[in-house]
């Protein structure tokens, strides 16, 4: 299913205009030179340097699709077709194994007269005749050699505007070697279900974090152990040599510098796309990681407000599948976290309800909208990115895909950093209140979590937390500028263990509220909630500390609310 649907985007990206993504047997490669061949397969001028320069002033090689290998590049000696590295075109690299460098030479000219033998075309030919002139101890004496040494290269024949590799005649070429140098096994593809020659090894898949930044493989067979049959390597996954390019050049194409389909959530990479293009993916895309943009677009916040009240936009097409896969690399190979297939009409729903979860009062700079990475981030310790717990992040996203509950080191991760730092955040209180909210919803509790303050609750824990905000008001109210409250103190135990200090708190109030010189106000405001707590409990679960936290945050929302939307509330 997973290799299917990349296959499927990949298709959906060749028949978009505004989406690039290479054909059959090619791929982006970075370049910075250009070689150019004379008819009688001299060098007819100095080595030009295609590099553009970025805006810090520093030469960045471009990015051309190339004829390239259908396997990841290892230690044995493949070249490339009509471009690769000085060390296979010139024979000469700057490495301390020039012996390799001239096989690699060798090798790179017997490759191209295998191919290009006998074809009708002066500029291949000039090629060859190159190839066959070279001497590779003449490299270090062209112009430029210190940049241009160990760099990839092209070719241009003298007078053509077009590269090398795009003369009809290569494609020609190139095409018709992809057809014959695939494995002599033939097998029914699992993506097509036709009769093909199969694929033995599969194009690496780069970017990938935790993977070799040269690539790894989302389908291998590296042990005998893991073979059957008698088969070897991927012929135990049968793909045609076309299938295994289409999955892993979709891949590339997300994974690359840029994407908007591809985010990171904790040590995981999350990929999404549609088969058809949709502002969902937009949605989708913001709900992971909004972290580098202010605000949403005009049309990406028009979905989001429709979505979290439960409608749809009309210009979506409810029925396109939609897919999310979470991969993670390492030594070896691509590891899948997770994997979902849905549709854009259910992917709206879950989001929806997501957002509407997470919906809590806070001030006008919060966002309204907050990502994961946003909300994971402020369970991590120190609110560093990379201490975002993988096992955490994976769970979230999983039950915001499939609107199960959230993960029950959620609630613990949030408590602990309230406990650390003594700080109720806008995001971790909407955390909180997203936790109870869908236990609540899933499990038909009675108890509601409402969005702002519910004097109407007679949740104990929800009143304990009211209490203790309205207690820290009246000492703040008596001590104008302190840096210091009963909060910093006595958070952790009147959360966990009220009856050990609610009490005291309240006999230490009296003294505030004579000095505050608001005493009708503060009583009121205690007598309000104290009436219908009766016993102070001598423990509250992880549960109730949650509502305790959001009791508080709610108090403290509403003091700071202005008196006329209070009245109007």
């Amino acid at each position: 299913m997973i290799l299917q649907a990349l296959v499927e985007y990949y298709d959906r990206c060749r028949d978009d205009p505004d989406e690039t993504i290479p054909d059959f047997g090619y791929a982006p490669q970075q370049i910075g030179w250009v070689l150019h061949i004379g008819k009688d397969g001299s060098l007819v001028a100095d080595p030009e340097d295609i590099r553009r320069v970025d805006e810090k002033g520093n030469k960045q090689n471009r990015i051309i699709d190339l004829p390239s290998l259908m396997q990841k590049r290892t230690v044995k000696i493949t070249p490339q077709f009509l471009w690769d590295n000085t060390g296979y075109v010139l024979g000469a690299d700057g490495k301390d194994n020039p012996e390799r460098a001239l096989e690699q030479f060798e090798a790179f000219r017997t490759l191209h007269h295998e191919l290009l033998d006998g074809v009708d075309d002066e500029a291949l030919q000039a090629l060859l005749r190159f190839l066959d002139t070279w001497e590779p101890a003449d490299a270090p004496q062209l112009p430029f050699w210190d940049e241009l040494c160990g760099q990839n290269v092209v070719f241009r024949y003298e007078g053509d505007r077009e590269l090398l590799h795009l003369r009809r005649k290569a494609k020609e070429t190139w095409a018709g070697h992809l057809t014959t140098s695939q494995s002599d096994y033939e097998g029914v593809c699992l993506v097509t279900g036709e009769r093909k020659s199969i694929a033995r090894l599969h194009p690496a898949v780069k970017r990938v974090r935790n993977a070799p930044s040269a690539g790894a493989s989302l389908v291998s067979f590296n042990a005998v152990s893991f073979e059957s049959y008698g088969k070897e390597q991927n012929l135990n996954a049968p793909l045609s040599a076309e299938a295994a390019f289409k999955y892993t050049t979709a891949l590339n194409h997300i994974t690359r510098y840029g994407s908007r389909r591809k985010t990171r959530i904790g040590d995981t990479d999350v990929l999404f796309w549609a088969t058809e293009a949709s502002v969902i993916e937009d949605v989708f895309s913001w709900t992971a990681d909004p972290m580098n943009e202010d605000e949403p677009t005009t049309e990406v916040k028009m979905a989001l407000d429709s979505i979290r009240l439960g409608k749809k936009p009309k210009e979506l097409q409810l029925t396109v599948p939609f897919y999310v896969l979470g991969l993670t690399g390492n030594s070896a190979r691509i590891s899948i976290r997770f994997w979902y297939s849905s549709s854009i009409s259910e992917i709206a729903d879950r989001i929806g309800r997501h957002f509407g979860d997470l919906r809590i009062v806070g001030s006008e700079r919060d966002p309204e909208y907050p990502g994961l990475n946003q909300l994971l981030r402020d369970t991590a310790p120190l609110g560093k990115f990379d201490r975002i717990s993988p096992t955490l992040s994976s769970a979230m996203m999983r039950a915001m895909l499939t609107d199960t509950p959230y993960p029950n080191g959620l609630l613990a991760a949030i408590l602990d950093r309230i406990r650390s730092d003594g700080r109720i955040t806008y995001l971790r209180a909407a955390l909180t209140k997203a936790v109870l909210t869908r236990k609540t919803r899933l499990n038909q509790r009675v108890e509601e979590v409402t969005v702002k303050l519910d004097k109407s609750s007679t949740n104990v824990p929800y009143l304990l937390g009211r209490l203790f905000a309205i207690l820290e008001r009246i000492q703040e109210d008596a001590n104008p500028g302190i840096k210091a409250t009963i909060k910093d103190r006595y958070y952790g135990a009147a959360s966990a263990t009220p009856a050990s200090v609610f009490g005291q708190l309240v006999r230490l109030s009296a003294s505030h509220i004579k000095k505050a010189d608001k005493r009708p106000y503060h009583e009121s405001l205690i007598q309000g909630v104290m009436s219908e707590i009766g016993e102070l409990p001598k423990q509250l679960n992880l549960e109730d500390q949650g509502r305790f936290a959001l009791g508080y945050y709610h108090q403290r929302q509403w003091f700071f609310t202005k008196k006329e939307d209070r009245e109007e509330e």
